[in-house]
């Protein structure tokens, strides 16, 4: 996979230190790759056949909060819990040396969006467990409305700005709420100004409703405890 990205390969941000079972998995694919280096390859998309697209891959159902961050700190950890199995990145076959194991990782980071089997909403569940956010509102509110609201507010941030869709009956299954709670929920975050509507639910035509998140400049949601 050749080196298309501006970022620098250097380490410039501070790793995660609680290893997660990633030392396991980097082994994991050390011995895969050893043991059979061409056929693990066979019939993936063209993203896979990033050197180091497996081992990524699950990297981001380990780490969800480093989804949103800069890849420098995914590397800087990747990399730390490389060192702790004893072994060099040039362990991956393919891999010439650090610096290109370094630009090969970003690379891949930046192109695999999602952890195997999970789509956006999964992700923004994912992300949102690790780091629950506390957003100011109008009114008394539970804590499942603010995991609500976290969740609403990954998604956004995952698909770039773009609209969202809140599936109530899949959200009342994550937040362990009747689905009516749900609703709830979203008619409150409209009128507390997070949630903009910008499509209505068409059954005939298969559309759900579509949102935008909408995040004041003055406002910045803060760390809490997760309730579900």
């Amino acid at each position: 996979m050749s080196s298309r990205r501006n970022t620098s390969p250097k380490i410039a941000a501070r790793p995660v230190t609680d290893d997660r079972g990633l030392g396991e998995v980097i082994l994991n694919h050390i011995s895969l790759l050893e043991s059979d280096e061409q056929d693990w390859r066979r019939g993936e998309s063209e993203m896979t056949h990033s050197l180091l697209f497996r081992p990524v891959r699950e990297m981001k159902a380990i780490y969800p909060e480093l989804i949103r961050e800069d890849p420098r700190m995914a590397l800087a950890t990747f990399e730390r819990a490389l060192q702790q199995t004893g072994h060099p990145w040039t362990a991956f076959a393919g891999i010439r040396d650090t610096e290109h194991g370094r630009q090969e990782f970003l690379d891949t980071w930046m192109g695999v969006l999602y952890p195997e089997g999970k789509d956006p909403l999964d992700v923004a569940v994912m992300m949102a467990k690790a780091q629950p956010q506390q957003f100011p509102t109008k009114r008394r509110v539970t804590t499942k409305y603010q995991d609500y609201l976290t969740i609403a507010y990954f998604l956004w941030e995952l698909r770039g700005g773009r609209v969202i869709v809140l599936p109530q009956q899949r959200l009342a299954g994550i937040l362990q709420v009747d689905q009516t709670r749900v609703s709830d929920y979203c008619r409150t975050a409209q009128l507390d100004g997070y949630l903009d509507r910008k499509g209505r639910y068409k059954k005939e035509e298969g559309r759900a409703d579509t949102f935008v998140f909408k995040l004041p400049v003055d406002v910045c949601p803060l760390p809490r405890q997760v309730s579900y």
